[in-house]
């Protein structure tokens, strides 16, 4: 059974994703699922949030957030309709480069790890 367009692209966005995490300090993901990833997205914006010590890390939070969300709304979809879990997917990885985009230019650790560049 050959694996069609869309099950191709989700499983490519879900490892971009993964890859993510990896700049914010989370550990490598074997096989990461949609769900685990928004659990860890929120884990990470809430850090993000708790740290005062950069303005840009509350904003950096709020996008966090919202592609936290985004992988969730994913998640309900798995299954069912994948152009829409594509299309959560790529609205969660735009919201996490505008977010490291925030902090590119500073020296900014969150919750310890520091943000790539």
């Amino acid at each position: 059974m050959t694996r069609g367009w869309w099950t191709g692209r989700r499983d490519a966005l879900l490892s971009a994703l993964a890859r993510e995490l990896l700049l914010w300090g989370e550990d490598v993901l074997d096989d990461p699922g949609a769900g685990e990833i928004a659990t860890l997205l929120a884990e990470i914006a809430e850090r993000a949030a708790a740290d005062r010590r950069d303005p840009a890390l509350a904003d950096a939070a709020r996008l966090l957030d919202a592609a936290a969300r985004e992988c969730a709304r994913a998640d309900r979809f798995l299954g069912a309709f994948l152009p829409q879990v594509v299309r959560h997917l790529r609205a969660a990885l735009a919201l996490l480069g505008q977010a490291r985009a925030l902090l590119m230019d500073r020296q900014v650790l969150v919750g310890g790890a520091p943000v790539a560049r």
